[in-house]
């Protein structure tokens, strides 16, 4: 009877253990973000090969296109080949590879929103816009590498690679799903942030 009881016990603490991991802040915010990844990786896997336009006279180039374009639960990567559709071959290109290192629970964002007249966007505007992530502090590493082609030799140009830290990224979303991504954005910034909320309060 007695090891009956000891083992009702240990089985009662394990489920209460299991319960407060289960419903720690920092758990429930890792299960929210990779909700928020798998969403924006949908859209980047959508956009990956998809062609765009870039506001005239706010660049030497005016269209461009999403070579590669994924997300992780720690980084964005996208890769754009931009062009001049007005003088096409006579004009050089340019690769660029934008890779975005950052660490979610670690740091909190600022805002989330949709960029309307920004320098690139789509013909398929309204439907197809970009979704800018802001954080608090330049605390995203952001590595550009890129190549730029001379349209006389035919050769390819490879560019000093640039090291910076940003705030912000953005990335292609459709209109139609920005309702469900907003929402998984806002279940996970809730868990850290009322936590943090809290921890003031009670300060």
């Amino acid at each position: 009877m007695k090891s009956k009881i000891i083992l009702l016990f240990f089985f009662l603490a394990s489920l209460s253990l299991a319960a407060q991991k289960y419903n720690d802040p920092e758990t429930l915010a890792e299960k929210a973000w990779k909700e928020v990844v798998q969403l924006l990786q949908t859209e980047a896997a959508f956009f990956e090969g998809k062609k765009g336009r870039i506001r005239l006279r706010q660049s030497e180039y005016t269209d461009f296109k999403f070579n590669k374009l994924s997300v992780s639960e720690n980084q964005l990567m996208s890769e754009t080949h931009s062009t001049n559709r007005f003088f096409l071959e006579e004009y050089k290109e340019q690769v660029r590879k934008d890779t975005y290192q950052f660490y979610p629970l670690e740091f909190r964002i600022k805002s989330v929103g949709f960029t309307y007249g920004d320098q690139f966007y789509f013909d398929h505007f309204p439907e197809w816009v970009f979704l800018k992530v802001e954080w608090f502090g330049e605390n995203i590493s952001q590595k550009t590498e890129a190549k730029e082609r001379d349209p006389e030799t035919k050769t390819w140009k490879v560019l000093p690679v640039e090291e910076t830290k940003t705030d912000s990224f953005q990335l292609p979303v459709r209109t139609k799903n920005r309702e469900k991504i907003l929402k998984a954005i806002d279940r996970f910034q809730s868990t850290l942030l009322k936590k943090d909320l809290q921890d003031e309060i009670n300060h």
